[in-house]
Order: structure tokens, then sequence, then C-alpha cells
């Protein structure tokens, strides 16, 4: 009996605990492959755990990641709040894993998702065949602005319905759809350098659980200590009963 009383009273404030007193706290992983072999006339992307805390906790990289969630202008330590927070490390397969730890788990899997959003765009844009598409779009972007200027400033000096300014309007129109077709393709250049240098294979999801406290392991404590403690003090109550039995007995037998 005492034993069952000793598991429910640790039991009891185990729980207490595990669901009153101590805040949960959550984690959420984002997964993210990178390509390490070379790809056309790229060199090959190499990382370990030194490079890669280097590039993914730094405040640019926070600052980054904050601006894919909507907020802006993030100050220095808000960044290196929100850093201390984050963990990222890779497995012997190579699969990079970025967490983050907090009290709302809808937030966690929200950032770690927006920094493992910009850590693979990092990646993407740091290759070197797409630096060299994304300068070819740059260098078709100016130029499709210097040549709608160019008409712009035609139209202007042109009367309307002659046929100059329809020539002028179908022109612009052309250079419009022009316009439509390079933002196409640069959408499309970083679609396909995303799956070929650097990827999220899995998404984080909002956890269902607190990574702390681990309520199942106090629990679990609390019945061994229950266990322990009543064992131990149904011992003493048998020991300090035999202990007042024979002192009895002794005393018996002297007073005869």
């Amino acid at each position: 009996m005492l034993i069952l009383l000793s598991i429910a009273i640790c039991i009891f404030i185990s729980f207490i605990f595990s669901y009153i007193l101590m805040q949960p706290r959550f984690r959420a992983t984002a997964r993210i492959i990178v390509n390490s072999e070379s790809t056309s006339k790229t060199e090959p992307i190499t990382l370990d755990q030194k490079n890669l805390n280097l590039m993914v906790m730094n405040e640019k990289l926070a600052k980054h990641a904050m601006k894919i969630l909507g907020i802006k202008n993030i100050s220095n330590s808000s960044a290196n709040n929100i850093l201390e927070r984050v963990s990222v490390n890779m497995d012997n397969l190579g699969v990079i894993r970025i967490s983050y730890r907090g009290e709302n788990p809808k937030k966690c899997a929200d950032i770690a998702n927006a920094f493992a959003g910009a850590f693979v765009e990092m990646i993407i844009r740091s290759n070197e065949d797409v630096k060299r598409d994304v300068a070819e779009v740059k260098n078709q972007k100016d130029s499709i602005r210097q040549l709608r200027t160019e008409i712009a400033g035609q139209l202007k000096s042109e009367r309307p319905n002659n046929h100059a300014y329809k020539r002028l309007i179908l022109e612009k129109k052309l250079v419009d759809e022009l316009d439509m077709m390079v933002d196409k393709h640069y959408s499309s250049v970083l679609k396909t350098s995303a799956q070929r240098i650097a990827r999220i294979t899995e998404k984080a999801k909002e956890p269902a659980f607190p990574y702390y406290p681990n309520r199942k392991k106090n629990i679990a404590t609390g019945l061994l200590i229950g266990v322990m403690l009543g064992v131990y003090a149904a011992f003493l109550l048998e020991a300090k009963k035999n202990t007042s039995e024979k002192a009895k007995t002794n005393l018996s037998r002297n007073y005869r």
C-alpha cells in the first residue's frame, strides 16, 4: 500500500511539472538536399558542418528568411535572437536539417521553412551557371527597358491613329510579350537550378508535441522514483517494526 501511495504521489508531481509548470517548447525541421557533384562547368559544392554554420547562422540569411515571411527592416539584435533558436546539421547521407525551436508550433514551422528557402536560394545564386544565366536575363531586361523607353518617346511625337503610331503600338505590345517571355525564362532557370543544385526535400511541419519537457520520460521517471521511494520506505518501516518488536522482547525478558 505504501509503495502504491509513493508511486501515485511521484507521478502526480511529475504530471504537474510536465503539463502545468514547465512551458512547452517545440521544434520544427526542414530537410534539404544539395547536389555535391559537378554539373556542367560549375565547381562541385562541398559542405561540412563548419561551412553550414557559417552559411546559415548569420544575420544576412536570418534577415532574408524574415523577408520571405513578410517581415522587413529587422534589426541585427532581433536577427541574433532568432539565430539563437536555429540549428543546422548534416547527416551521413548528405541531408541538411534546419530546425527552429520556440513556444509557438506554427511559428517554428514557418521560420524553419523560411530559413530553408533562404538557404536554397543562396546556394542556387552562388552557382556559376546560374550567375551567368541571371546576368544574361538582366542584360535582356535592360535591352527591353531601353527599347520600351524609345518607343514611349516616339509615341509622344506621333499623332494618334496614323500609320506610324499604329506601328509603334504594335511594337510596344511585342516588347511587352517579349518581357513576359524573359520573366518566364528566368523563373524556369531558377526552378530547373533548384532541382539540379539544391532543393527542399521535406518542408517543416507544425509539431504536434513539444520536445521539452519530455512528458513520457518525466512520468516514467516519476514512476521509477515512486517505486524506489516506496520500497525504501517499506524497508525502513519493516526494519523499525522488527527493531521495536526485538526491543519489546528484550524488555520482557529483563523483567522476568
